[in-house]
C-alpha cells in the first residue's frame, strides 16, 4: 500500500514502512516531499504527483525517474490511452508521454488551458475534470 503525506511517500509492505523522501544530492530520489497523488497504472507503473513534478517509481531499482514541471504542484494522474498519461498541474492540463519518457507539447485543447483543474477522474472511457470554480 502506498500513503501519499506531505513528509514523504510511504510504502507498506505488510510488514514495515518504507518511506521515499527527497534527497538534494541524489537524481533518483522522489522530486519532492509533498506528495499530491499516487497513481498505480494499469500495467503496474507507480506515478507520483509531488509538489515540484511528476516522479515514476523504478521497483525493480528501488529509485525514481522525476520529470519538473514549470506549473510545478501535480494533483491528478489518469491514463489517457496510447501510453499518454494526462496531468493535472498547476491548475493546468497537460500530457505526458509514457513511452518517450517526456512531457508533450502543442495540444490545442482550447478552454480547457483555463479551467483550473485539481483532480482528475476515470471511469470506463470517460474522464472527470476537478476544478476549483
Amino acid at each position: 500500500m502506498w500513503f501519499a503525506t506531505h513528509d514523504g511517500l510511504n510504502m507498506y509492505d505488510g510488514t514495515r514502512i518504507t518511506i521515499y523522501k527527497n534527497q538534494d544530492s541524489d537524481s533518483t530520489s522522489i522530486s519532492d516531499n509533498i506528495i499530491r497523488k499516487v497513481y498505480c497504472a494499469p500495467g503496474g507503473d507507480l506515478w507520483v504527483g509531488t509538489g515540484k513534478g511528476l516522479s515514476y517509481y523504478d521497483n525493480v531499482k528501488d529509485c525514481f525517474r522525476n520529470f519538473l514541471t514549470e506549473e510545478k504542484e501535480v494533483t491528478g494522474i489518469v491514463e489517457a490511452g496510447d501510453g499518454r498519461l494526462m496531468i493535472a498541474a498547476g491548475g493546468k492540463i497537460m500530457f505526458f508521454d509514457t513511452s518517450a519518457w517526456k512531457w508533450e507539447t502543442g495540444h490545442n485543447i482550447g478552454q480547457m488551458e483555463s479551467v483550473d483543474a485539481t483532480i482528475l477522474f476515470r471511469r470506463d472511457e470517460n474522464i472527470w475534470i476537478g476544478t476549483r470554480q
